[in-house]
């Protein structure tokens, strides 16, 4: 495996553990989180999971908003590092069509 694939699969796994945390996390608030603002305790940040309100405190209402802007940014950057460095390319492929083109020039040679 070389560097490109390594590096492009990091990103692309690191990309999808922060949208699975954030996943595990919505559930985990959805279910323990108040339906009320509690300002004793500092749960004044509303985040909507679907139809429902929860309060959070400024802490975990950062920790969604990392995850979630950090595993796009993480996914974008894997579409970039294709789009350049093209790590998933079939090298087999270019074999295969690289020794195609190899047979066309040596069966032109023996019509000439």
């Amino acid at each position: 495996m070389n560097l490109n694939k390594l590096v492009a699969k990091l990103i692309l796994i690191a990309g999808f553990t922060c949208f699975a945390l954030l996943i595990y996390l919505d559930g985990y608030y959805d279910y323990m989180g108040p339906y009320k603002p509690q300002p004793e305790v500092g749960r004044i940040y509303p985040h909507h999971i679907h139809i429902t309100i929860v309060y959070l405190t400024k802490q975990e209402d950062l920790q969604l908003r990392y995850l979630f802007w950090g595993g796009m940014s993480l996914i974008m950057t894997i579409f970039v590092y294709d789009y350049f460095f093209n790590p998933f390319k079939d090298e087999k492929k270019d074999w295969e069509n690289w020794k195609r083109t190899k047979e066309a020039k040596d069966s032109w040679k023996k019509w000439k």
